[in-house]
């Protein structure tokens, strides 16, 4: 299931941070012994996916250490916090008295606990995910789908988060679910190229049609011209509306260069007395080159580590080895993974590639975005947003919504990036500075 309750309970700014909560346990041993450490890994799974439903879903990541001291090992245990906020002293008993005290128990009492503080960490972090461990015996089914009848629920299989073709203004929102539905490199690459591919081609084929005076006069528009004109308001608009208005003019000469080459490849190539679903000759044909273009774009979704929620089924992220390969456990299992697998199939080149082409006038401007904040445009901005999209795709199962979309997360000063790493300890039981080396 989804888990919401986190991000309603905290702000933004906090889901920007990287906070952890460690744990030093002591083992009274001169090595961990490999049924130790099975002890402990299982602990660290039962922190993270609270199996018994105890202290809830707080973590989203957990990374182990062990360390030799004075002849003793220890073991270093870095819970990542989704947020400070909801992690307090009751969440500390609790994971005390649930998951802690039955690692002590299984391991005889070799294991103690030292210490816990809770470490806010300044620094780049690499992107590792850690994916949702779904259960073996899970049956997908229509229900899992989100909607309360079957249209709603159409449009969710299809779109999965239909929202994101309407809130064209909402900036933080169509950046983070950008993210979430596109991680990993070879996704966004592709995405890259085929959304302006997209642009040129469905130019090119609303060039054909005459909006005002005839191609042959001095007056003449077509369709591609107002709709490249409605574009550029809505783009310049969003741009004032999140005061970041080089965004908008980088995105408006972008979709002018796009006009321009859909119009040339229309001039060049027409074929006058042709139907509109051709109007040049085949093998330059707009709408066959945005057919390639947007399957080569819905075939990119493939090479992301996980299959979102609804088109397999469940209501949960999905490896796709999972999604294809597991073996089921129950006759009723293996019937509803084969239709939804088959659903997938034929969705691929129908659905999912209608999705992709429809698209590229929400997704050319974030794609824009995205380069800009490459090369520095509004920073802190621009990590704090990766920093929440990766703290949702490190947890295996990104929440497909956010809450907090305004303004003022991206109005920001464009000060250089500081180069120093550093963690501080923010405890307040603790005071002391870790300066960590520079790579």
């Amino acid at each position: 299931m989804q888990q919401e309750g986190a991000e309603k309970c905290v702000d933004y700014d906090d889901l920007a941070k990287i906070i952890i909560f460690r744990q030093n346990l002591t083992v009274a041993s001169e090595t961990v012994e490999p049924w130790l450490t099975a002890h402990v890994d299982q602990y660290v799974q039962n922190a993270l996916n609270d199996p018994d439903g105890k202290i809830g879903v707080i973590f989203y990541r957990a990374v182990v250490s062990k360390n030799a001291v004075q002849g003793k090992q220890e073991i270093d245990i870095d819970f990542h916090l989704i947020s400070q906020k909801i992690f307090g002293d009751e969440e500390k008993k609790k994971l005390m008295t649930s998951y802690l005290s039955q690692l002590m128990l299984n391991s005889n009492n070799i294991i103690t606990l030292k210490s816990e503080r809770v470490i806010e960490i300044v620094k780049e972090d690499r992107r590792e995910p850690v994916f949702h461990f779904a259960d073996s015996a899970e049956v997908p089914g229509y229900s899992k789908i989100k909607g309360g009848n079957f249209i709603t629920k159409f449009f969710h299989y299809w779109l999965i988060i239909p929202p994101v073709q309407w809130r064209f203004f909402d900036l933080v929102y169509q950046l983070y679910t950008f993210d979430i539905m596109h991680f990993g490199f070879i996704s966004k690459f592709v995405h890259f190229f085929t959304i302006p591919t997209n642009v040129v081609f469905s130019m090119s084929f609303l060039a054909q049609f005459s909006i005002f005076g005839k191609s042959d006069e001095e007056l003449w528009l077509n369709a591609s011209t107002i709709f490249l004109l409605f574009l550029v308001i809505m783009y310049m608009t969003a741009s004032f509306v999140w005061r970041c208005w080089e965004w908008g003019v980088a995105t408006s000469v972008v979709l002018f260069v796009c006009w321009m080459g859909g119009n040339m490849w229309y001039w060049t190539f027409m074929v006058e007395g042709n139907p509109w679903y051709n109007p040049t000759c085949l093998w330059a044909n707009p709408i066959i080159g945005s057919y390639l273009a947007s399957i080569a774009q819905a075939g990119s979704h493939m090479c992301s580590p996980q299959l979102p929620p609804y088109i397999t089924g469940n209501d949960h992220w999905e490896s796709l080895p999972v999604f294809f390969c597991q073996k089921s456990t129950s006759t009723e299992q293996l019937v509803k993974r084969l239709c939804f697998r088959l659903m997938a199939i034929l969705s691929y080149p129908t659905l999912s590639t209608a999705v992709s082409w429809f698209s590229w006038p929400h997704l050319i401007g974030i794609e824009v975005f995205y380069i800009l904040g490459g090369i520095g445009f509004k920073p802190k901005f621009f990590q704090d947003l990766l920093r929440v999209a990766e703290k949702e795709e490190r947890s295996g199962n990104a929440g497909l919504h956010i809450t907090h979309v305004r303004p003022s997360d991206v109005i920001d000063s464009c000060s250089p990036i500081k180069s120093e790493n550093y963690q501080l300890l923010v405890d307040e039981s603790c005071t002391i500075d870790m300066p960590v080396d520079k790579d």
